[in-house]
């Protein structure tokens, strides 16, 4: 394997990207004793930032110095369309493309990834796992995804409660801490337990957002500073990038500064190429077996451009989200000490859909709080709305959201070029007013769903995208096995949500990384 000095070798296992799913292989190969290399582009925080970090991380909230502070959270651009892009610490580092790629898009609105912990630096950290509903197209065992549930949540922490969820939602863990329950959403959790019975007949499950968050009151714990959304400096809420910096420390494991281009499957190996983001140099990797774990467009466009299938449309399947305002009829003053999803709510009701549907709860903050403001002119107040203010996010599954194609253009020795498009789907909005009306009803005790105000956001916003090789589907080209396999190739397996059947509603996010040990796990069966 090139390492920068000159000499090579073959490496069993070879894994592309170091994101949530990256990780996740990483991790069930190590667990087994199995040596991994990683190859990534890797952008990073810059030092002088990753120092401020340091300091503030020092520090309780109410010590930290303004400007510091003020450097790491900058004000959030936000509009009634929702927030524009999560930074990280003020860095868009997550979002940079490489030289080596050229993006088209049309009619959406998503990105691509290329910095070291993927979109894990700036995910919502949401951790529910697939209902046997939403796997019932799914053909693998639903024991082995259970038990990479639980495989996941030995090195993830886990926020939540016992509660309603656990009847379809399994908890997966005895290791499960609390977050404080604030006054705001304290309030509506116990109006939705008062109304458990009624809720049941609307099909509406609820209970405590599960969130990957520490906080057990240790090093390293939620400190409640209110600036979840902006990144975290004491390390609470989980990212692979921190994981990835302290494996590093010990030994060498990724080969940073490098854009996977394509890869050929031999008998006994696989050879991987790739290109220098710096001085563009060509290098190949040889391994005995390939994880493809870069996310789905990347993970789409590596094996169309390696099997030489250019310019043909790539089906996506994603699962669009929506949002809505609730508010309460009691006011409730109180800062933003949390502000991750707070309450999930899951809806299996037939007049709506014949799939569930995932929302999240979150009080106010200061995304909301920008928004609110670009929607009231600017000498008005908006403490009236403010301290009565609930925000519902709904997720749709892939079969009533649009969807994304993508297209792998021109590609030369050392540079891509794809076209990724947005493709509605009319009965999106339809569906997400079924259920805005369902919840208006639901709450009416609560708090009043101002009726004509619900926003959905283009294809690819919510970044619950997959499936351009489904598992078990018919295509000979677009499709893989149980063990990600596309393609019929044997030494290469996808572990991203590139090979879903299909998006469901839930987080995406734990499953992504549950599905990704199960086939390390199953690979591990297999003769070399």
């Amino acid at each position: 394997m090139p390492d920068g000095s000159g000499r090579s070798g073959v490496v069993d296992n070879l894994i592309v990207g170091s994101g949530l799913a990256g990780l996740a292989a990483g991790m069930a190969l190590r667990a087994r004793g199995v040596p991994f290399e990683v190859l990534d582009v890797g952008y990073d925080l810059d030092t002088v930032t990753g120092e401020s970090v340091t300091e503030l991380s020092r520090q309780h909230p109410r010590d930290w110095n303004s400007q510091t502070s003020g450097g790491l959270f900058p004000p959030p651009k936000a509009s009634t369309s929702g927030v524009q892009r999560r930074l990280l610490f003020g860095s868009d580092f997550p979002y940079r493309i490489p030289m080596a790629l050229k993006v088209r898009m049309e009619n959406c609105a998503t990105e691509l990834t290329h910095g070291i912990g993927g979109f894990g630096n700036v995910w919502g950290a949401a951790m529910l796992p697939y209902s046997d509903h939403a796997l019932r197209n799914w053909p693998i065992d639903k024991l082995d995804l259970d038990q990479s549930y639980r495989n996941v949540l030995r090195y993830v922490p886990l926020s939540g409660e016992r509660d309603n969820l656990e009847v379809l939602f399994p908890i997966h863990t005895e290791q499960a801490t609390r977050l404080e329950r604030s006054p705001q959403i304290d309030a509506l959790l116990k109006s939705c337990d008062q109304r458990k019975e009624k809720f049941s007949k609307l099909g509406v499950n609820f209970g405590r957002a599960r969130v990957a968050v520490k906080s057990d009151g240790m090093a390293g714990a939620c400190r409640y500073c209110g600036k979840c959304l902006d990144g975290c400096v004491y390390g609470a809420i989980f990212n692979p990038r921190h994981v990835w910096n302290e494996l590093e420390r010990s030994e060498r494991l990724i080969h940073r500064g490098n854009y996977a281009l394509e890869f050929k499957e031999h008998d006994d190996h696989v050879l991987v190429t790739s290109v220098g983001i710096e001085d563009g140099s060509i290098r190949t990797w040889r391994t005995r077996r390939l994880f493809l774990a870069s996310g789905h467009f990347a993970t789409a466009r590596m094996i169309a451009r390696s099997l030489g299938h250019f310019n043909e449309t790539i089906r996506i399947a994603d699962s669009q989200y929506f949002f809505f305002p609730l508010l309460s009829y009691k006011a409730l003053r109180e800062e933003a000490r949390f502000s991750l999803a707070e309450l999930f709510l899951e809806i299996l009701n037939k007049d709506i859909s014949d799939s569930f549907m995932h929302f999240q709860v979150y009080g106010m903050n200061e995304i909301f709080r920008q928004t609110l403001r670009s929607l009231i002119p600017a000498p008005l107040p908006i403490s009236a709305i403010t301290n009565r203010f609930y925000m519902f996010q709904g997720y749709l599954n892939s079969a009533q959201s649009g969807h994304l194609e993508l297209e792998v253009g021109s590609a030369s020795r050392a540079h891509d070029e794809i076209v990724i498009r947005g493709m509605e789907n009319p009965a999106a909005v339809k569906t997400a007013r079924k259920a805005q009306a369902l919840l208006r009803k639901a709450f009416l005790h609560f708090g009043v769903i101002p009726p004509a105000y619900l926003k959905l956001v283009p294809p690819g916003r919510s970044f619950h995208t997959g499936g351009s090789f489904p598992m078990g589907g018919s295509h000979a080209v677009y499709s893989s096995d149980t063990l990600g396999r596309p393609a019929g190739l044997r030494r290469v397996h996808i572990v991203d949500s590139a090979n879903f059947p299909d998006v469901a509603s839930s987080t995406i996010g734990y499953t992504i990384m549950a599905n990704a040990d199960r086939i390390v796990r199953k690979c591990s069966e297999l003769a070399a």
